[in-house]
């Protein structure tokens, strides 16, 4: 193996490896918790879509779209891979009242999708 080829090896190895993301478990209601992961690059991109943001365009077009896509795909079962959310949820999130739940968890979700690498494990 070339000295080259395992630099290239040993970069991709410690740059796509074990990544930790941050997670955040937060009580919700008496005994109901909720982990909260930082998103994928890909649930990001998905997340954002979802609010019509895209490359020709930078605007928040849709703020509930935006929070609503973060809790479906950063609320996780504590301690497993389980969403807790998925698509066919949107509906019944839509007609959630405010300033429950659902604003901590989305805050928390859009708060992580923007953290610094460095705090990984921290939150």
């Amino acid at each position: 193996m070339s000295e080259e080829k395992s630099k290239r090896d040993a970069l991709r190895s410690a740059l796509l490896g074990k990544s930790k993301r941050i997670s955040k478990t937060i009580e919700i209601a008496e005994g109901v918790e909720i982990e909260i992961r930082q998103p994928t690059v890909g649930a990001r991109s998905r997340i954002m879509s979802a609010a019509g943001v895209s490359g020709a365009s930078q605007d928040l077009n849709d703020l509930a779209a935006i929070q609503i896509a973060a809790v479906v795909h950063c609320s996780f079962v504590p301690g497993t891979n389980e969403r807790i959310f998925d698509a066919a949820d949107r509906g019944v999130l839509e007609e959630l009242p405010t300033n429950q739940w659902f604003d901590e968890v989305s805050g928390v979700a859009l708060e992580l999708m923007n953290s610094e690498p460095e705090k990984a494990g921290k939150a």
